[in-house]
C-alpha cells in the first residue's frame, strides 16, 4: 500500500477548556481531492490549521508523507505543501506579479524554470493584463485569484508542467470571492492538479461545488468526523441533513451525474 501524502492519526485540538477538533483520522493520498465540509464552527478551519502545522495537536498525530509534519523544518514543508487561508492580508504594495513570485520564496529560484512557472499562472489564472496593477487597488475577487495564483507557485517545484507526486494543497474556501467563471476555473485547476497526482485538502461551503471536484467527502459535525466517505455515497438526505441541522432535499439528475443538492424550508420553521 503505498504512504499517504498527508495523514491525521486520531488529531485532537484543545482551545482552553474546549475542544475543538477530537480524534480526528484521515488519510490522503495523491491525485485526490478530500473535500471537508459542514456548519460553521464544525472545526473546518482549524483542521486545516492542523494540516499545515499553524496549530499542534494535543493528541495524535499529522504525518506528511509519513514524517511528523512538526518536525519538517519550514522551508522543506513549504517545498512540499501550499497553503491557501481563508483571509489573507497583505500591506505591502506589491503588484499582482510581485505578489504570485513570493510563492517562488521557498524554492530560491531566480532562473527560467520559476519565471516558466509565473509566466504560466499569470496565463492560466487569467491575470496577464493585471501583471502590473497593485494588489491594493484588485477587487476582493481579483485579489482572491492572485493568491491562488501564489499558493500554485509555491506548489510547482520546476516547471509548469511537472509531475506533482508528493505535492499537497491545502485550500480554505478558495471561491468564496469568485464569480461563476473564475468559480469554474479554479475547480478546473485543482483537478487538473489533483490529475497530475497532488493531494488536494479542500474546504467549502457550497456542496454542489465542492461534490464536483472531491473524490471523497470528510463532514465534520462539532468537531468530530460525521463521517468519511466517496462523495456519491455521502450525497443522501439523511446525511446531510444531520450534518447542517437542516432538512436537505438531493434531486437526482442525469445518468453519470452527481445529484443537486439544496435546502427543504418547507419542512422548516426558524
Amino acid at each position: 500500500m503505498s504512504r499517504a501524502a498527508l495523514e491525521m492519526r486520531g488529531a485532537t485540538l484543545r482551545r482552553g477548556n474546549a475542544t475543538t477538533l477530537a480524534d480526528i483520522s484521515f488519510a490522503l493520498a495523491g491525485g485526490e481531492i478530500l473535500g471537508v465540509a459542514g456548519c460553521n464552527g464544525a472545526g473546518k478551519s482549524s483542521l486545516l490549521h492542523l494540516a499545515c502545522n499553524e496549530l499542534a495537536p494535543g493528541e495524535g498525530k499529522v504525518l506528511l508523507a509519513g514524517e511528523d509534519l512538526a518536525a519538517i523544518r519550514p522551508r522543506d514543508r513549504a517545498q512540499r505543501m501550499a497553503v491557501l487561508p481563508q483571509h489573507m492580508q497583505l500591506q505591502f504594495d506589491f503588484t499582482v506579479g510581485q505578489v504570485i513570485a513570493l510563492g517562488r520564496s521557498p524554492h530560491g529560484d531566480s532562473g527560467a524554470g520559476g519565471k516558466d512557472i509565473i509566466n504560466f499562472l499569470l496565463d492560466t489564472c487569467e491575470l496577464q493584463d493585471l501583471a502590473q496593477r497593485h494588489y491594493q487597488t484588485l477587487s476582493g475577487g481579483e485579489q482572491q485569484r492572485t493568491q491562488f495564483a501564489r499558493v500554485l507557485a509555491q506548489l510547482l517545484r520546476e516547471h509548469p508542467d511537472e509531475n506533482l507526486a508528493g505535492q499537497v494543497l491545502v485550500l480554505d474556501e478558495p471561491t468564496a470571492s469568485l464569480d461563476i467563471r473564475h468559480q469554474e476555473q479554479l475547480v478546473h485547476m485543482v483537478k487538473m492538479f489533483r490529475d497530475r497526482g497532488c493531494a488536494v485538502l479542500l474546504v467549502m461551503h457550497d456542496i454542489n461545488l465542492l461534490s464536483r471536484c472531491a473524490d471523497r467527502l470528510l463532514l465534520l459535525k462539532q468537531g468530530r468526523v460525521h463521517s468519511l466517505a466517496p462523495t456519491a455515497e455521502q450525497l443522501n438526505e439523511t446525511t446531510l441533513s444531520e450534518l447542517f441541522e437542516f432538512p436537505m432535499k438531493v434531486q437526482p439528475r442525469a445518468f453519470g451525474e452527481l445529484p443537486l443538492v439544496y435546502p427543504d424550508s418547507g419542512q422548516h420553521a426558524f
